[in-house]
């Protein structure tokens, strides 16, 4: 009788411990842009016009108007995410609000939305971002597009790149 209930302990552990494992690995695998829209968006909209719009950068850290600890505060706002998404968003926030609006400005009149277009018409092969259908090798073709510098080709190349791979 003990050692049955030594094994439904043990077996009881053993769920909680996988569960708890899965959920820190959907949080790290998460889509940080699709957590953003399901979780976010409807109060807030856009996440890069809202970092840019809401968000500051003080002293190294991503910060909520008026100095609101933007780490702490999505730990607990709306039942909270895992401390491993929040660093995630921190860091997604933080891209968007040093990129700027480029693509907002310069791009989306023809491409729409960043998100939606690297989605949908880029795909990452062999470490490279290529056009999916045009199959163009980005980083070559971007300089020059659209009257594009160099820096900024690289710079949105790299945020693409983020994008994809559910970084931004």
């Amino acid at each position: 009788m003990a050692r049955n209930r030594i094994a439904i302990a043990c077996l009881g552990i053993a769920v909680t411990a996988c569960a708890l494992i899965g959920e820190v690995a959907r949080a790290q695998d998460a889509d940080l842009h699709k957590v953003f829209e399901q979780r976010c968006s409807q109060c807030h909209g856009h996440a890069g016009k809202f970092a840019r719009e809401s968000l500051q950068i003080v002293d190294g850290s991503v910060v909520g108007s008026p100095g609101l600890d933007l780490e702490r505060f999505l730990q607990r706002h709306k039942g909270g995410l895992p401390p491993e998404q929040v660093r995630a968003l921190l860091d997604m926030f933080r891209a968007q609000i040093e990129a700027g609006a480029f693509f907002q400005q310069n791009c989306r009149i023809c491409h729409g939305s960043a998100y939606d277009f690297a989605r949908l018409k880029l795909i990452e092969r062999e470490g490279e971002l290529w056009g999916r259908y045009s199959d163009h090798l980005i980083r070559e073709f971007l300089p020059g597009h659209a009257g594009m510098s160099n820096s900024e080709a690289s710079e949105m190349t790299l945020a693409l790149i983020a994008i994809l791979t559910g970084a931004r």
